[in-house]
């Protein structure tokens, strides 16, 4: 569903039904060129939200379209980076294009509309549906976990569903 340029002759090759490959082309002999099966953390997140386009949207980072919910946003090594669907503010769970801008921006084709992510800041912008609650008062990223403190409590974003929830 997806060929990406990793680097030199690499691509990325991500498939609905086995996750990601790498193929290693070779110029000189096509038929030469090389499937390689890459086991990653996303295999069962490309299968299962139906994976349909890819792009490149940045140095090592990759984006992966589905049609069950939104795209994710990949490291070279496909850690997920981000997460974007109709739950934190996509119109639409259903991506049918991706598109990079000459700004490194992400514009979205969906099935109902179009979507624009501004990729290439260093601001992150969380709203009251992703869980905020009270006024946020300090963020900060401790051990890999990202915790927000408001005048109601102090909030852990859970990675799972990108929602932040009380701590205990």
């Amino acid at each position: 569903y997806a060929i990406m340029h990793m680097e030199g002759n690499t691509y990325i090759v991500a498939t609905r039904n086995d996750g990601i490959y790498l193929l290693y082309y070779n110029e000189k002999n096509p038929s030469m060129s090389v499937f390689v099966k890459r086991p990653s953390l996303i295999d069962g997140w490309l299968k299962d939200k139906e994976v349909y386009c890819g792009s490149k949207v940045g140095d090592n980072k990759y984006a992966f379209g589905s049609l069950k919910e939104g795209i994710i946003i990949t490291d070279r090594s496909f850690n997920v980076l981000c997460k974007l669907n109709s739950g934190n503010g996509l119109q639409d769970d259903a991506v049918k294009n991706i598109f990079k801008d000459m700004n490194d921006n992400i514009w979205l084709s969906l099935n109902f509309g179009i979507d624009f992510y501004e990729n290439n800041t260093p601001i992150t912008f969380w709203k009251k549906n992703e869980g905020i609650k009270g006024i946020v008062e300090n963020v900060i990223t401790y051990k890999g976990s990202t915790f927000v403190a408001t005048d109601k409590g102090l909030l852990k974003l859970n990675e799972n569903n990108s929602k932040f929830e009380p701590t205990e």
